[in-house]
């Protein structure tokens, strides 16, 4: 099961994206490339993959867009591909993670509205920042502005040894990057700033099994929607 993860993330190589338009979505070029969307889906709700989720095999994580905004003057994919090499590099000091699954994807308003809907009541009553000469009424709309200009790349990361949630978040650092010690500068967010951290990663086992499931759900729309 995971060793198709890893390969059908490899014939996914072409994948029709665009981080131009906002509105852009992402569409599969070709029919094998649907029908690989659709087993990907498949694999992701499975008992088997479930229970690698519940084992603490797996989490979930996202290369978040636009962050040229921040300390990068890179392009979104740019910054994926290093990001990509950082983790191979830096893993061993979790004592292990690979990429088994990697899959850009434009962040429309409409998925950082649903991936992100737990966060956005505290969001809303935040005060926002100025980014880009553009003024927002909060820091949800701020957020929402940051996340949806660019592309996405999602990850499922792998843990033989189970506690891949901890592991992430312990390899990516703090929420606030400028809380990093210098001498923690290894931490995947350190290459980032406190407008935009770089990195997500889920925070619990619960979180991945959700997270999971909206991607998957993400996946299955794609197929829907040519």
């Amino acid at each position: 099961m995971l060793e198709i993860l890893r390969t059908k993330s490899q014939d996914l190589y072409g994948f029709s994206r665009s981080s131009q338009e906002v509105s852009t979505e992402a569409k599969p070029v070709s029919e094998a490339q649907t029908s690989i969307l659709r087993q990907i889906s498949e694999i992701l709700k499975s008992s088997e993959f479930q229970q690698k989720i519940k084992k603490g095999q797996i989490t979930f994580a996202m290369i978040k867009p636009n962050l040229r905004i921040t300390n990068s003057d890179l392009t979104d994919e740019e910054v994926a591909e290093q990001l990509k090499k950082d983790i191979a590099l830096e893993s061993p000091r979790v004592n292990g993670l690979e990429i088994i699954f990697e899959l850009p994807l434009p962040f429309t308003f409409e998925r950082v509205e649903s991936f992100y809907a737990g966060v956005k009541d505290k969001l809303l009553n935040l005060p926002a920042a100025q980014v880009n000469d553009h003024h927002f009424p909060n820091r949800w709309e701020m957020f929402k502005y940051i996340m949806a200009q660019g592309m996405a790349t999602f990850l499922i990361l792998h843990s033989p040894q189970g506690n891949a949630v901890n592991k992430w978040r312990q390899l990516i650092g703090p929420t606030f990057p400028s809380l990093i010690p210098s001498d923690e500068s290894w931490k995947l967010r350190s290459r980032f700033t406190d407008l935009n951290n770089g990195i997500h990663g889920s925070d619990s086992i619960d979180s991945v099994h959700e997270e999971i499931k909206w991607f998957a759900s993400q996946l299955e729309q794609i197929t829907k929607d040519i």
